[in-house]
């Protein structure tokens, strides 16, 4: 009925679908991306477990996608529903769960990167995906060989950029 597309600067999509079952026609908003920036849609309080479950993904390498969903009220007329604006369907989403992708790195690629290495080169990555899963990736490929990776990244409240270990035992 209505599709807002992935915009790489939120991190998300949603479309306004509707369907048909036992109990008749109903409209929901199914939005989908990345878990940090669902966060910011859902409703309140988050799901326990949230936080820990796709940074524990993430840092095992895997890709990992949020799925949120909430009903369209049934008094809304298909007008209305097909004029909803990005903001009134990115709000106030139930948690579904996490959509887990494993993407694994290509047998030649670490070898790739020792060779690279040997001749003075310097290997860095650059990824759209989450930290905590190019952090995996980079160790598994020899790009990083420490224990402790540190990251820079923003405070919850957004506004404050911080370091943190990868594990986040502690604040640097």
């Amino acid at each position: 009925m209505t599709r807002h597309a992935f915009r790489s600067e939120l991190r998300r999509m949603s479309c306004v679908v509707s369907t048909e079952g036992f109990e008749g026609a109903k409209r929901w908003v199914v939005a989908k991306g990345a878990p940090e920036a669902m966060e910011r849609t859902l409703r309140k309080p988050l799901p326990r477990g949230y936080k820990r479950g796709h940074k524990s993904l993430a840092a095992r390498g895997y890709r990992v996608i949020a799925l949120c969903a909430k009903r369209v009220p049934e008094d809304k007329d298909v007008s209305a529903v097909k004029a909803m604006r990005r903001e009134e369907c990115e709000c106030d989403l139930d948690f579904i769960g996490f959509a887990v992708f494993a993407c694994p790195t290509k047998p030649t690629s670490a070898p790739a990167i020792g060779v690279l290495a040997e001749s003075s080169h310097v290997s860095v990555l650059i990824t759209g995906d989450a930290l905590l899963t190019a952090c995996h990736v980079a160790a598994e490929v020899g790009i990083t060989n420490r224990q402790s990776t540190v990251l820079l990244e923003a405070s919850e409240s957004g506004g404050e950029w911080q370091w943190a270990t990868r594990s986040e035992e502690r604040r640097v």
